[in-house]
């Protein structure tokens, strides 16, 4: 493949990308988020957040009760 090709790719993978995080901000906004849950937002070093149950957006930081509720 060909540089211009790829770069191509990229910028219409990135629009698309794009266009999906506007879609998922919006669903997040219209969710209510009665339900959350702890959760491990990373891959590497533990980074606990709560996060809504239903629309997986991250609403802040737990507090000590919800972490150990939650395992940790």
């Amino acid at each position: 493949m060909r540089p211009n090709e790829i770069k191509k790719l990229v910028s219409s993978a990135k629009e698309d990308i794009d266009k999906l995080n506007i879609t998922l901000t919006e669903l997040q906004k219209t969710c209510t988020h009665k339900e959350t849950i702890v959760k491990n937002i990373s891959t590497s070093v533990a980074e606990l957040r709560r996060v809504c149950k239903t629309c997986e957006k991250v609403l802040g930081y737990p507090n000590k009760g919800e972490m150990k509720d939650a395992g940790y």
